[in-house]
C-alpha cells in the first residue's frame, strides 16, 4: 500500500480528492510502517527515499511520509506502547516538540539532511 498505484488499482472509493487520494493513502500507510516494530522499516523507507521515478507532487508527499515514519519509528522502538499512543497515535501535543527533539539526533540530523537535499 505504499505506491499510489496500488490504491489506484484496489480502490472501491473516491473521495473529493480525486487522484490525490491514492498519493494520501500511501503516504499514510508508509507513516503507518513507522508505527510497526518490524525490523526492516529503515531498510524499506530508505529503498523509498532512494527512488528516482517519482513525480515532484508525489516526491513531495512521499518525502513528508518517509519524514513523519522514520520518527515514529525510532519513537516506536524507544517508548513503551501507552506513550507512542499518547504522544503519536492520539496526535499528543508534545507530538512536534518531539520531532524537533529527534532532529536533533544523530538519526534525525541525517534525515534531515536527505528532506533538505529532496527539497531543492
Amino acid at each position: 500500500g505504499t505506491e499510489p498505484s496500488f490504491w489506484t488499482a484496489k480502490r472501491r472509493w473516491m473521495s473529493s480528492w480525486g487522484n490525490w487520494s491514492d498519493g494520501a493513502l500511501a503516504n499514510y500507510a508508509i507513516q503507518a510502517l513507522g508505527l510497526t516494530k518490524r525490523s526492516d522499516v529503515v531498510e524499506l523507507l530508505e529503498k523509498l527515499a532512494s527512488r528516482e521515478d517519482t513525480v515532484r507532487p508525489q516526491r513531495q508527499l512521499l518525502r513528508a511520509a518517509i519524514g513523519t515514519a522514520i520518527f515514529y519509528h525510532q519513537y516506536r522502538m524507544t517508548h513503551d506502547d501507552n506513550e507512542v499512543q499518547k504522544e503519536i497515535i492520539k496526535h499528543g501535543e508534545r507530538e512536534w516538540e518531539l520531532y524537533q527533539e529527534w532532529k536533533l539526533t544523530a538519526e534525525g540530523k541525517r534525515w534531515t539532511a536527505w528532506f533538505r537535499k529532496e527539497s531543492r
